[in-house]
């Protein structure tokens, strides 16, 4: 899962991929206030915390998810 916090936002693209993983995007706001989430149809919660649980563990997945992510933010502030 991906939680926003204050002012924080995701890319229609994160968005995307997101829904297509089946990883839900949470908003918070700054004080820690939920506001909202995006579930994808495919998600299932036990099946999403234990791939969670072992995405946490493979340092190499985490970075590769994570520079993913932040090429997408790049790619979007450039157009």
């Amino acid at each position: 899962m991906v939680a926003l916090i204050g002012g924080a936002h995701i890319t229609s693209a994160a968005t995307r991929m997101c829904l297509w993983e089946g990883i839900g995007v949470v908003w918070f706001r700054r004080n820690g206030r939920f506001i909202g989430r995006l579930v994808s149809e495919l998600s299932r919660t036990a099946d999403l915390r234990v791939r969670q649980c072992h995405m946490i563990c493979d340092e190499v997945r985490s970075l590769e998810l994570a520079r993913i992510f932040i090429a997408a933010k790049l790619l979007s502030a450039v157009r």
